[in-house]
């Protein structure tokens, strides 16, 4: 539809990619995780449930959307978001995996775009 495409439009012109929901999401961690284990969810900047200065009511971010779906539709009971995102999570020198880690080290502790 016509309000998806322009949403596509503007996040690449703004350089985000990902930005549209996985409709194999789910299936895709069937196949690597049991619905027992933890599963540490993370997105670029992570997002906030709780209030925050700039964000009365949370601040929505596609971690926290993947979270609700791996609890509510999924039946996973130890599903978590990172708050702060690969950005806290680089910035604290955690272990990263991927063929990318220099950039997400040199983003490490930094606002997103």
């Amino acid at each position: 539809d016509a309000s998806s495409l322009l949403k596509r439009f503007v996040y690449a012109v703004n350089g985000v990619q990902g930005s549209e929901e996985n409709p194999e999401f789910l299936s895709k961690v069937e196949n690597l995780v049991q619905k027992n284990q933890n599963v540490l969810v993370m997105c670029d900047a992570g997002g906030a449930y709780l209030p925050t200065p700039s964000f009365m009511d949370g601040k929505k971010s596609r971690s926290l959307v993947a979270v609700y779906a791996l609890l509510k539709l999924g039946g996973y009971e130890n599903a978590m978001h990172v708050f702060g995102g690969l950005r806290e999570w680089a910035s604290r020198d955690l272990p990263l995996e991927g063929s990318n880690i220099a950039a997400w080290k040199d983003k490490a502790g930094a606002l997103p775009p």
